[in-house]
């Protein structure tokens, strides 16, 4: 089942997240689009309640994750690919950032291993 990573392409945090997911490859049947660009799709999501503007959309067949929800199942599955090193540029969203990293176990104050 194809996983898509709609994004809105005039949201810094969301663009880049999106571009460098893209760049990284560890998902080779995720599909991402800018949903900003393709108003169809843009209004099926909002009559779903998923509001580009409050945050980035991950669907899989019905199922659909998002905002900081969306962004932490798709860091797991690039975990589970062996993937394990994220850089997020807050881009004035640090709320986004820190919802994302307490969905992956992360906190500010934890150090790493590595």
């Amino acid at each position: 089942m194809a996983l898509v990573l709609v994004y809105d392409g005039g949201c810094p945090f969301c663009r880049h997240f999106a571009l460098r997911s893209e760049l990284v490859g560890g998902l080779p049947d995720l599909q991402i689009r800018d949903g900003r660009a393709d108003h169809s799709l843009r209004t099926q999501l909002k009559a779903r309640g998923l509001d580009l503007a409050r945050g980035a959309v991950l669907l899989e067949g019905d199922q659909a994750w998002h905002g900081a929800e969306a962004i932490a199942e798709l860091c797991q599955r690039l975990q589970a690919e062996g993937i394990n090193h994220f850089h997020f540029y807050t881009l004035n969203r640090a709320e986004l950032t820190l919802d994302t990293c307490g969905r992956l176990g992360l906190h500010p104050d934890q150090e790493t291993t590595e």
